[in-house]
């Protein structure tokens, strides 16, 4: 823990997340009870003492748009920890019936009975996964993935997704109903210094956003807002507060892209390219896109005329000197990480259906005249 969380930092928390409307998805803690992440070793969850969760539920009021409870706890059906388990989230839908809630919110490892690969047709849910979903007490599943680790610190780039399509056809099995959420989705356990809190963690993070979206995914939980080195948000000494550079990846994620995903996917000419498209989350009929382009020395023009009919365009182009730098630039601005002068980075407006993609960039571009007609039906 790095972080005593005290009713001031739960304001701060607060107050950044309502000035740029992000909604928060909270952990809450189930004293006593430890996570393992391995099915059958949660074999000591006691009866759920809830009283810190609701008055910090209390307290935020409408704050927090779900919570998830616990955390990897995988104990075996048959058992009184298991039991232990469903009254505790049973518990949590008799406070309150309007917060969402996310679960189980376990890794591979226990939703597959060790089969963290998951290769083979025959890999099924384990029965812990099965008697959990069966219990009916969640509004959407949560997943924990961590893709973009692959032995190198998190400096592999692009991220993968192949754990996740894994996940998905798996879970599949179990439901097909209930939405499926990321509640623990790339780094993990603290990140990589100089690597998940830098430039470099941006240019995954729109990879991860866009991929995610268009696997099927109604929520990604970026772990996380604060703490150690995985932060969207910098908990250092020096900067504490500052936004990190893949803090503006989820402001303007959030804000420009809604939910509805376009089957829209080119790498040009460079495979180190992606473009993402969706229905505006600022206005439903009309186009916002994400991209990211990895290659440091390839930059890429895009004719966008099969996608849009209006021409004026919002840019936000984000580069960076260096993938190991926290400075990066919008439209060649710098952005600034101190308040008072921390604000949303300015879009460029622009005309035509062509987009300059620069070398080892990201950004976004909203269409806000343009009516697409998947978006408007």
């Amino acid at each position: 823990i790095t972080i005593c969380m005290n009713q001031s930092r739960l304001d701060e928390i607060l107050n950044l997340t309502q000035s740029f409307n992000i909604s928060l998805i909270w952990g809450l803690p189930y004293p006593g009870a430890y996570a393992t992440n391995n099915l059958g070793d949660s074999v000591d969850v006691p009866v759920w003492n809830a009283t810190n969760a609701f008055d910090l539920l209390a307290y935020a009021g409408d704050a927090f748009e779900a919570v998830e409870l616990a955390e990897e706890l995988t104990p075996l059906p048959e058992s009184q920890s298991f039991q232990n388990l469903i009254e505790a989230y049973l518990k949590l839908r008799a406070f309150s019936q309007k917060i969402r809630i996310h679960g189980p919110c376990v890794g591979m490892v226990a939703e597959t009975n060790d089969n963290v690969e998951c290769l083979h047709e025959d890999c099924g849910p384990s029965p812990f996964m099965q008697a959990f979903i069966d219990a009916n007490l969640i509004d959407t599943l949560c997943v924990h993935s961590y893709d973009n680790d692959a032995g190198a610190n998190w400096t592999q780039l692009p991220c993968s997704t192949s754990q996740l399509i894994r996940q998905l056809k798996m879970l599949q099995q179990c439901t097909t109903s209930i939405p499926i959420v990321c509640g623990e989705c790339g780094p993990h356990n603290n990140g990589g210094l100089n690597v998940t809190d830098t430039a470099s963690s941006a240019y995954w993070f729109v990879s991860a956003l866009g991929d995610a979206a268009r696997l099927g995914v109604s929520h990604f939980a970026r772990q996380t807002l604060i703490g150690s080195h995985y932060g969207l948000v910098d908990n250092s000494d020096t900067d504490y507060g500052a936004p990190n550079p893949d803090f503006w990846v989820a402001v303007l994620f959030a804000r420009l892209m809604g939910p509805q995903v376009l089957d829209i996917f080119t790498s040009g000419d460079n495979e180190k390219m992606s473009l993402y498209a969706h229905c505006s989350a600022l206005n439903s009929s009309s186009i916002g896109l994400a991209f990211v382009n990895y290659d440091e020395n390839l930059a890429v023009d895009l004719d966008l005329s099969n996608l849009i009919e209006g021409h004026n365009k919002e840019e936000w182009i984000f580069t960076t000197r260096a993938l190991t730098s926290k400075d990066i630039f919008v439209n060649g601005k710098p952005i600034h990480r101190q308040a008072p002068e921390i604000t949303l980075p300015v879009p460029r407006l622009s005309s035509g259906v062509s987009l300059h993609i620069p070398a080892l960039s990201f950004g976004f571009v909203h269409f806000p005249t343009t009516v697409n007609a998947l978006c408007s039906a």
